[in-house]
């Protein structure tokens, strides 16, 4: 540990090295100050929960985006019952009810020793930083699936508004075409929104074009999230519509969407193609990801990472044994990470806490489910083994609480 603790700091300190010489200091440090890279659900409630537990701290909120556009909901897009301005939102609220001080821009390296971070307008400093990096796309474990490839299968799997480009495609597609959806092994981010993402397509299908089909080549055996009950109403509901072959990894691809599996061959009108995943380029840069070259191991109790002491590391890119990486948990993390610092800023000890993580999904235009996991976070992450489960069935209830879930955790972050 030592050594590649070593070894990182010469990276980062010849990386920045001129930078940090020639740029100015974009917000000269004046008191205590927190940043939080990323706005997503982990760094805006980070930020927002950090200035609401101690408002002498200075936060500095650095997000690429002005308009951060969720992807929580933005399946049912697909399905034709959502728009995808519903997904969007500000950060100017953030500001103007909490202090949050935004800095909009990317940063390209940290350098943990001099506690700097460098930007290309510049570097800021910062007494303790937490980053929320989100994750990266692997590409090229597929064959083929360069910059022609992904715009002609697009994932969709980063962003509400690349949703909307997939269902145009769907939109623009003949009655009687063949949508192919291939999905990577776990970990992933949350798996049950890409069986969501097939019944919502399958329901659009159903109703649009109904001599269309869906393919579902999944690598996984079976479904890993909430799988008995998506596999009883696509057999149910779209019995010659809907397809699931389970064990079929994506091993090639080209821009006339073609899919090649270890079993076959096919040629798709319409084909979503979410590559396997890890985190965030930011942490991949920053040494933050662990032996696996993949995740962050990190501190459960206070979200230090064990790889760079001194950075906390919330969210997606965060290693954690069999946690569906969702919304929920990062909006958890965020609350946990920040209440610990803030500890930390007054002397206080940090202390262990308990969250859950919440998945609902749609089946279709009012149907929905939930799987509810609890966590205690002490060191390590525990799963604890009362309460939480899955829903016994889809329901008209269970819809509008996915519905109220989803308005309440966008609500949050921008109010």
């Amino acid at each position: 540990m030592r050594a590649g603790r070593r070894h990182f700091l010469a990276l980062a300190g010849a990386a920045l090295a001129a930078p940090l010489v020639r740029a100015a200091e974009l917000m000269p440090l004046t008191k205590k100050r927190v940043v939080v890279v990323g706005g997503g659900f982990a760094g805006a409630i980070a930020a927002k929960t950090l200035r609401m537990a101690n408002a002498e701290v200075e936060v500095v909120l650095v997000e690429r985006n002005r308009i951060y556009s969720a992807l929580p909901g933005a399946n049912w897009v697909l399905g034709g019952h959502r728009r995808v301005g519903e997904n969007r939102l500000a950060y100017d609220r953030l500001e103007s009810l909490h202090g949050v001080r935004m800095l909009y821009g990317e940063v390209q390296a940290i350098d943990p020793g001099e506690r700097r971070l460098a930007l290309a307008a510049g570097t800021l400093a910062y007494d303790h930083l937490i980053v929320a990096p989100g994750i990266s796309l692997r590409p090229e474990e597929i064959e083929g699936y360069g910059a022609d490839a992904q715009a002609a299968c697009p994932h969709a799997w980063t962003s509400g508004d690349e949703v909307a480009a997939l269902r145009k495609q769907l939109e623009e597609m003949r009655d009687g075409g063949l949508v192919l959806m291939s999905l990577p092994l776990p970990p992933f981010r949350c798996p049950q929104a890409a069986y969501e993402r097939a019944s919502q397509i399958a329901w659009y299908l159903k109703r649009s074009k109904p001599r269309s089909k869906l393919i579902v080549l999944d690598a996984s055996p079976a479904p890993t999230q909430m799988g008995e009950l998506f596999m009883a109403r696509w057999s149910r509901d779209y019995k010659t519509l809907l397809e699931y072959r389970g064990g079929q990894k994506a091993l090639k691809v080209d821009a006339q969407r073609r899919l090649w599996t270890p079993a076959e061959a096919l040629r798709g009108d319409v084909v979503n193609l979410i590559p396997p995943q890890a985190a965030g380029e930011l942490a991949q840069k920053a040494g933050l990801v662990g032996d696996d070259k993949r995740w962050c191991p990190v501190d459960h109790t206070t979200y230090e990472s064990a790889q760079v002491p001194g950075i906390h590391v919330i969210g997606d890119a965060c290693a954690g044994d069999d946690m569906q990486r969702s919304a929920s948990a990062a909006n958890a993390q965020g609350k946990a990470c920040a209440l610990n610092l803030a500890a930390v800023i007054a002397r206080r000890k940090p202390q262990p806490h308990t969250y859950s993580n919440v998945c609902y999904s749609l089946l279709n235009e009012r149907e929905g489910a939930a799987s509810l996991v609890f966590y205690r976070g002490d060191g390590d992450l525990s799963r604890l083994d009362k309460g939480g489960g899955t829903s016994p069935g889809w329901s008209e209830i269970e819809g509008v609480y996915a519905r109220a879930w989803v308005g309440g955790i966008l609500d949050e972050m921008s109010s």
